[in-house]
């Protein structure tokens, strides 16, 4: 009987071992935070990987996903891209000016003075979701999102 105690408490011992492990490591994961290093964005390049409109994603195309975002000290650009696999050219260039707060990144273009025109970004991880609206057919402003990874 002696024996079967000792035993027992050994095994319980593996076991605390192991749940103070599991916590250490639960702590640590949730100690991670999303947030990004502005020093980081600087020089960055985000690609097309999605586009929704409203509640509908669509296929984008190749060329389509040379679509870019990238970030200078003071500068956001985005080139997106359109044609033919193989023959693919920029179709449209949007340059402006940024600031940051916390996750989100606020785009402010020279020309426009919509500021539900100019779009909002997001990041998290390694996805950067740019969003702003556009008139869809019914003529109501509808939400445009694209997200963008970094390669």
């Amino acid at each position: 009987m002696y024996f079967c105690i000792i035993e027992l408490i050994k095994q319980m011992g593996n076991i605390f071992k192991a749940v103070l492990v599991a916590i250490a490591f639960f702590v640590m994961s949730c100690g991670k935070s999303d947030n990004f290093d502005p020093k980081d964005l600087v020089g960055s390049t985000w690609y097309l990987e999605s586009v929704t409109f409203g509640d509908t994603s669509y296929h984008i195309s190749n060329c389509a996903k040379e679509s870019k975002i990238v970030f200078t000290d003071t500068e956001y650009t985005k080139t997106e891209y359109a044609g033919t696999d193989g023959n693919c050219t920029p179709s449209n260039k949007q340059v402006g000016t940024y600031t940051i707060s916390g996750n989100t990144i606020l785009v402010k273009y020279g020309y426009n003075s919509n500021t539900n025109a100019e779009p909002k970004i997001t990041i998290s991880g390694k996805k950067l979701t740019l969003s702003e609206y556009k008139k869809g057919n019914t003529g109501k402003e509808t939400p445009l999102i694209k997200v963008f990874v970094r390669r």
